[in-house]
């Protein structure tokens, strides 16, 4: 998920706090990138050291946030055992969460037309 870095494992053990794992579902049904730009988006990363990357546009899905247990780590633990353990719980929660492959006109159905029918149903009763 983020490339073998492990400064947020370094962080977490130092400050001696829990990892939280999340995941937003439906993010990636939010904004759409040129399918292109990845190649692009490291470049520009890799000379600027901004996370920019060209979006074809912005969707008013529904965006739900996914926690996760807190995991608590002891100070002698490795980095890289505590980012490979927060990378599979942050994996289980997509697998568990985010329908796959992703759809914007899926997700924008159910987000206006669903949601208000069965707001309509309730009205009515």
């Amino acid at each position: 998920i983020w490339n073998a870095r492990q400064g947020f494992s370094r962080v977490a053990l130092e400050a001696d706090v829990p990892i939280i794992p999340f995941f937003t579902e439906n993010i990636r049904e939010a904004a759409r990138s040129v399918k292109f730009s990845a190649r692009l988006a490291s470049w520009l990363y890799e000379k600027t050291r901004l996370p920019i990357i060209p979006i074809i546009g912005i969707f008013p899905v529904e965006l739900k946030m996914h926690l996760g247990r807190p995991l608590n780590f002891d100070d002698e633990e490795e980095p890289k055992v505590v980012a490979d353990l927060v990378t599979k719980r942050v994996q289980q929660l997509i697998e568990k969460h985010q329908k796959v492959p992703g759809s914007i006109l899926r997700e924008l159905y159910k987000r206006f037309w669903v949601k208000n029918r069965s707001a309509d149903h309730q009205h009515s009763e």
